[in-house]
């Protein structure tokens, strides 16, 4: 067997500043189709002065939606325990 990469993929920085909702909009991604499936997960990093650790049990979850074919999409951040600081998230999408 063997599996294939992806060049789908993009990294993005939100700054979160307390517990709730945010969103970001990502442009410049020419892979994205109305019917993409995106996957965004956070990613720790000391770079950004929260550790992986830190990153981890917060409980931050993101979620991407309104598609916009060869051009972007929209992260939205759940963010339950008012973690602060920015925090990246890695997208993928099929």
């Amino acid at each position: 067997g063997g599996g294939g990469g992806s060049a789908n993929v993009v990294e993005v920085s939100v700054v979160i500043s307390a517990a709730g909702f945010f969103s970001s909009t990502v442009t410049g991604q020419t892979w994205v189709s109305p019917t993409s499936k995106i996957l965004c997960e956070p990613f720790g990093t000391t770079a950004d002065g929260l550790t992986p650790e830190v990153i981890a049990i917060s409980g931050v979850r993101a979620t991407a939606a309104n598609r916009v074919a060869a051009t972007g999409f929209d992260i939205f951040i759940f963010n339950p325990n008012g973690l602060v600081g920015t925090v990246r998230f890695h997208c993928t999408g099929a």
